[in-house]
């Protein structure tokens, strides 16, 4: 769970209102990557999301509309801090070294989403992955 922690947004906020919101959306989003990792996306459900964080399905109704939601929402993040840390890393390099490291970004990416969101997925199953995610060659 520690590994997750680290991949969960921390929101920002203003005030008391927003930090309690920021909370219950963290607790919601940690619920629903435990559930599809443990059960599988297809047994996912606003209650049961709420039960494993302790909360209501009114105060899930409060930060999102939906099941769908709450995924987008984490894609979204997941998405916004690689490309973040790939746009960070890009300053003052060359643009081939771009290419690559935004290459490296994406896989890294993709590898995070499959591990949380996707339990049984692994590189043996997937060929195609293993091939893409092979060493980069010079441009």
């Amino acid at each position: 769970m520690d590994k997750l922690n680290e991949t969960i947004p921390i929101i920002p906020h203003r005030n008391k209102q927003e930090a309690r919101s920021a909370l219950t959306k963290q607790k919601l989003l940690e619920a629903t990557v435990a559930i599809i990792q443990t059960h599988g996306i297809s047994k996912l459900s606003v209650r049961l999301i709420c039960e494993t964080a302790g909360l209501s399905t009114g105060a899930f109704y409060h930060v999102f509309n939906s099941k769908e939601d709450v995924i987008n929402y984490y894609l979204s993040f997941t998405f916004k801090r690689y490309k973040d840390e790939a746009d960070s890393t890009n300053k003052n390099v060359p643009t081939s070294q771009k290419i690559r490291n935004l290459y490296q970004y994406t896989i890294k990416c993709y590898k995070e989403l499959a591990m949380n969101l996707c339990p049984l997925f692994t590189l043996r199953q997937t060929p195609c992955l293993t091939f893409v995610t092979g060493p980069i060659r010079k441009l």
